[in-house]
């Protein structure tokens, strides 16, 4: 026993309340309490063991010429499971023990080491009664045994003790924490700086494989392509006979080749193919370096992902069957049959294409499918359970870790896959490679703890990018949406300002190519007015005869395929109008690659269609369509509009009886064509055409017949003349009108004897027999005549007629009068 004195005790707590004063680092105050504590109580050497409950580890810390040193200077601290030695035994019970004479111990007192003689005192640790940990102090054989007196004076300093070791460790783990923070925080910039995402991740990986010293970081997809949905899920195939050839590299260089592509930041665009002679070695390489409890941490290893309990215990019993040799044996066998199915082509596994590579550190894709071919099924197994990111403590090993030996390299390394906790969308996973490191100890718990919280932050930023991509899809949909309302918005305008159903055509097709991109647009709608298909198509060149022809066959072809009340049966006794087209080539719309159609519907019948072509990509969509179809109901709209106020003013400028234009329209367009030939100098010619004798046929045959005579020369009148170009209207009673713009005096007097000739030469059938007409015609042009209003020159053209019928009648007579005569 140590005589031990009031002032010694004040004088060692004072010791220690200095020294914690001035340091924080646990090693030295841990080494500081053990030296003063061994010279208080006289011992020879001694030990400290703290309690890690994440780890359910007991951490040592040793003294100076303590045994477990030894003379070779071991390090000063270690770990023990919390179960084993007086150590375990006084962790659990929360009592001392203590052994006088080490040689002479009860056999069944659970030393983990025997020594020759010597004394030993174990005394728990606590605060608040919960044992943190557990002081060690040895004596040799030359000294006293410890005695109850040692363990009174002990008690009195234990407590004092416990608080500084519980302080340390407080101290020690809020150091670890602050620099976890700290890494994490800086981290977690690069992923939350604003910058292009992928970019970020490769810089992200990089930084965290310096942070946690691994060999290489990559961050995968797996593409959701199978039937369950988990990515190509499929069991390990079961090998039968095996062969025995050991010829490493067999028909290496005539059956594969392996494709290394570096892929810090790349997708996964590669597909490469791993050489027999590699696949062979690679795994005869890791089979021959195993010892048989090598080969059964690893079979057990692959099995814990396997749900069936069975499955694990027979297993880790073939395992433990296994010698070295038959080890090798059987991974050298698989690895031949891999180089066979590679040479053969047959599939070897899992497809290359499950996976994409988000961003990787030191990484190439036919490495990574290697790695993850094995442990495949368990990957997808424990990876892909409902609402868990497959790793719920942070302390423990992930599900998916296991050894690994990369190529010909003799050194183990663990590998990785941890799920990210990605509420929606695809399986990410981060994977990881880093030298072996046991799972005992505390730079592999620390490095599991960080992992786990990176792949907190990794799944924050995926779901984070794959919020701001929505964000970005939408706010881009609302730009086109708000784009097409404008232009809508402005195509209503447009169409709005005119009831010329050729402009709401021009400007329809103007603003229409810029919603969606064509080759050509044709539309064909039934006029019931005239009864006539109008084919409208963009304003360009004029079409061709052959062009008119096959693209008329082909939109009425599918005209047909809509019911509606146009006579689409007989469309050869109906009349084809074509407004010009907007392409220069002369073919039909059947040779563009992508067509598109639909109807136009007017209340409950179908009177038109538009059709939409491209040479080139892309196709046709379900927008476009949707476009066209907001485009056609506003344009439907336009087009019935221009043709009721087409139809509406025909029937007012419309002489009932000819057909032709009534005086009204003759007035409106004689003024017109006169404003235009002063303002360009062209000359502007008129006739006013009466039929010889009419009153003559009223009172012999009467007025029916009469108004025969009239709708007869109407037509051969409007027969004679350019169409589109020249106005024939009906004057009154039986005199006519017609308006010739930019025709000399000369060509009105031509004009005027070839309609006087086809009149005299085209009598009317009627039922008393042929019934012959003759008209006279007076002809006056602006330009001869000085006219200086629309009344000058039809005074002109009246004077000419009266001249006429004056000579006898069916004749043509000219005004050639300087100045025009006014009654």
């Amino acid at each position: 026993m140590t005589h031990t004195t009031p002032e010694k005790i004040s004088q060692f707590h004072s010791a220690l309340a200095r020294q914690t004063a001035t340091t924080s680092d646990m090693g030295q105050l841990l080494s500081f309490i053990l030296a003063k504590t061994l010279g208080l109580i006289g011992a020879q050497s001694g030990s400290i063991m703290v309690f890690d409950k994440p780890s359910n580890r007991l951490h040592l810390h040793f003294s100076a010429g303590h045994p477990h040193r030894g003379a070779k200077g071991k390090s000063i601290s270690a770990t023990l499971p919390p179960d084993e030695g007086i150590a375990g035994q006084v962790l659990r019970t929360g009592k001392p023990i203590f052994v006088d004479d080490l040689a002479r111990a009860d056999p069944g007192l659970p030393l983990r080491r025997r020594a020759k003689g010597g004394s030993f005192l174990s005394i728990p640790l606590k605060i608040h009664r919960r044992t943190i940990g557990v002081l060690n102090l040895n004596r040799s054989g030359s000294q006293s045994g410890f005695t109850k007196a040692d363990l009174s004076l002990i008690s009195t300093i234990i407590p004092h003790i416990a608080g500084l070791v519980e302080k340390g460790r407080l101290l020690e783990q809020l150091k670890e924490s602050r620099n976890e923070v700290q890494s994490l925080y800086q981290l977690s910039r690069l992923l939350f700086s604003g910058q292009e995402f992928r970019p970020s991740l490769c810089r992200f990986l990089a930084e965290l494989a310096r942070y946690l010293d691994l060999d290489c970081a990559s961050l995968i997809r797996f593409n959701p392509e199978s039937p369950d949905g988990n990515a190509g899920h499929e069991s390990p195939a079961r090998h039968g006979n095996r062969r025995k050839d050991r010829a490493r590299g067999e028909s290496a260089s005539d059956t594969a080749s392996e494709t290394a592509g570096e892929s810090a930041g790349e997708t996964a665009s590669q597909t490469a193919s791993q050489t027999a002679s590699q696949t062979a070695s690679w795994t005869v390489d890791e089979a021959a370096g195993k010892t048989t409890s090598d080969a059964v941490s690893r079979t057990v290893n692959e099995a814990a992902g396997k749900t069936m309990s069975n499955a694990v215990s027979q297993t880790v019993d073939e395992a433990v069957d296994e010698t070295v040799d038959e080890t090798v044996d059987r991974v050298a066998d698989e690895a031949v049959d891999k180089a066979e199915n590679i040479a053969t082509g047959k599939p070897t596994g899992k497809p290359a294409a499950d996976f994409e590579i988000l961003a990787g550190f030191r990484v190439q894709k036919p490495l990574l499918e290697k790695m993850l071919l094995s442990v495949r099924s368990q990957v997808l197994s424990d990876l892909a359970r409902p609402g868990t990111n497959g790793w719920d403590d942070p302390h423990s090993k992930p599900p998916v870790a296991f050894p690994y030996r990369e190529g010909r390299s003799r050194s183990p390394k663990d590998m990785i896959v941890i799920s990210l906790p990605i509420s929606d969308g695809p399986l990410h996973a981060l994977l990881v490679s880093a030298p072996r490191t046991s799972a005992d100890t505390e730079s592999a718990i620390q490095k599991y703890r960080f992992l786990h919280l990176v792949s907190k932050q990794l799944a924050v930023a995926i779901e984070r990018e794959a919020m701001m991509a929505l964000i970005k899809a939408d706010r881009e949909i609302l730009l086109e949406n708000n784009l097409r309302n404008s232009i809508f918005l402005e195509i209503s305008k447009e169409l709005a300002s005119t009831l010329d159903p050729t402009m709401v055509l021009r400007k329809a097709f103007d603003h229409f190519g810029k919603l969606i991109s064509f080759t050509t647009i044709s539309i064909l709608m039934f006029d019931e007015l005239d009864k006539t298909y109008r084919i409208l198509v963009q304003p360009g060149q004029r079409l061709a005869p052959g062009f008119k022809k096959a693209l008329f066959q082909e939109i009425l072809s599918i005209f047909r395929e809509y019911p509606g009340d146009p006579p689409l049966a007989d469309p050869a006794g109906v009349a084809i109008d074509f407004f010009h087209p907007q392409r220069k080539e002369k073919k039909p719309a059947s040779g563009y690659r992508y067509v598109m159609h639909l109807p136009f519907i007017l209340g409950n019948t179908v009177v038109g269609l538009i059709h939409l072509t491209r040479s080139e990509e892309p196709p046709f969509t379900d927008k476009d369509f949707e476009v066209t179809s907001q485009f056609t109901g506003i344009f439907v709209t336009s087009i019935k509009n221009a043709l009721i106020h087409r139809r509406t003013e025909k029937l007012a400028f419309t002489d009932q009886l000819t057909g032709l234009f009534n005086h009204r329209y003759f007035q409106e367009t004689l003024k017109q064509e006169f404003v235009r030939a002063r303002r360009y100098s062209n000359p502007l010619s008129l006739m006013i055409l009466d039929i010889d004798f009419f009153k003559r046929f009223n009172d012999t045959w009467g007025h029916l017949l009469g108004d025969r005579v009239l709708a007869h020369c109407g037509k051969l009148f409007e027969r004679s003349v350019r169409e589109k170009i020249d106005t024939v209207a009906r004057y009154g009673g039986e005199e006519f009108a017609v308006i010739l713009p930019e025709t000399p005096l000369s060509g009105a007097s031509f004009f005027a004897e070839r309609i006087r000739h086809a009149v005299e030469g085209t009598p009317l059938q009627a039922e008393k027999g042929c019934l012959p007409i003759t008209i006279s015609i007076g002809v006056a042009c602006t330009l001869t005549s000085s006219c200086q209003t629309p009344s000058d020159l039809i005074q002109a053209a009246d004077l000419a007629l009266y001249s006429a019928k004056q000579a006898g009648r069916n004749r043509v007579h000219i005004y050639e009068k300087p100045s025009v005569e006014h009654a």
